[in-house]
């Protein structure tokens, strides 16, 4: 009876197991995250500070984007709406690490040993621009269709960081993609103009439509899926790539339960290779600036117009009083001047 009871739980645990990875709510993945990530995103809650403070905070976020960032890789349920879900630890098989840097030149992390957790960048902090960092992980097999045959699943991830510092030297490639499938089959990123956004691609701003696209072994993948979810909200939405690989999404201006000023997107995309017999997910984060609220944008409005309107009517108060007096003026020049004739 013992021994009965001990197969069906190892059964039930092992079909869990496989029902997690084919529920898209469930479905494991790693993510980078920047520690103290706040420092890195611009405010807009600053009216709520004296002039002190303000200047400060703004020092305090210049002086960040010329610091080296440390980036820790963590498994998450990609389901989860908690920013918080998953842990940063030491992986039981080896990772794959690499970073991009600005001039477009790839690297694998250096002083990374296998089972690690983080990663530090970048290493020549006087080469500005967009850093790319990737990873993968080979995380085991699993029946993903249930057709009796397991797949091979893999699991990857991206980050771009960007690095300013006053006096640095630009990067002359400013990349979105690893595109290089030995370290990185599938993957998710920006199109971007290159030309003439060096520091942009991972962050938002509500109401603007934004495009995606997804590759598989360097090209464009057609009829991808993709997942897009919104940490401290219960927004998501779907895609599908079209012919090109691409997609276009605009973000909502949702409001995260905690309070903060930004929130986090979490761009993942998955792909079934039944030729290969493997199963990939890749996920991209990107931060979503949060717009000031409407109210907020109607008062500085009317404040404004009620300056402006306050301005002209002193103005024109103004001007009436001294007409009166250059009227006044005139007339008492005119008397006196009769006055002068009458007594001649």
């Amino acid at each position: 009876m013992r021994n009965l009871f001990l197969y069906v739980s190892i059964i039930f645990l092992f079909l869990s197991f496989s029902s997690n990875i084919n529920a898209s709510m469930k479905t494991p993945a790693i993510m980078w995250q920047l520690v103290d990530e706040e420092r890195y995103v611009y405010r807009f809650d600053l009216e709520k500070y004296n002039w002190r403070k303000i200047r400060e905070i703004r020092e305090l976020n210049k002086s960040a984007s010329s610091e080296v960032k440390t980036a820790g890789l963590k498994i998450i349920d990609i389901g989860s709406t908690d920013e918080k879900n998953g842990s940063f630890k030491d992986f039981e098989k080896p990772v794959t690490a690499v970073v991009r840097d600005p001039d477009g030149k790839i690297f694998r992390l250096s002083g990374i040993e296998n089972n690690f957790s983080t990663a530090v960048i970048p290493e020549d902090t006087n080469l500005i621009g967009r850093y790319l960092l990737g990873a993968n992980y080979k995380l085991g097999n699993a029946d993903i269709n249930n057709d009796g045959v397991p797949e091979t699943v893999y699991l990857s991830a991206k980050r771009l960081i960007t690095h300013y510092k006053n006096g640095g030297k630009l990067g002359s490639a400013s990349v979105v993609f690893i595109d290089d499938a030995e370290y990185m089959p599938l993957e998710i990123g920006p199109v971007v103009n290159t030309a003439e956004s060096r520091f942009s691609g991972g962050t938002h701003r509500p109401h603007e439509e934004y495009k995606f696209m997804v590759k598989y072994m360097n090209k464009p993948l057609a009829g991808a899926k993709v997942v897009v979810y919104a940490f401290g909200s219960r927004w998501k939405k779907g895609f599908v790539t079209d012919e090109n690989g691409e997609f276009k999404i605009t973000p909502t201006d949702d409001r995260p339960e905690d309070g903060r000023e930004w929130q986090k997107y979490l761009y993942t995309a998955s792909y079934h290779d039944t030729k290969n017999g493997a199963y990939h997910v890749n996920t991209f984060p990107v931060i979503v600036f949060r717009n000031r609220p409407e109210w907020y944008s109607k008062a500085m409005g009317f404040t404004f117009w009620a300056i402006i309107g306050t301005a002209v009517v002193l103005i024109i108060i103004f001007a009436v009083i001294r007409r009166n007096r250059w009227q006044e003026n005139r007339k008492l020049v005119i008397f006196d001047n009769y006055k002068i004739k009458e007594e001649i």
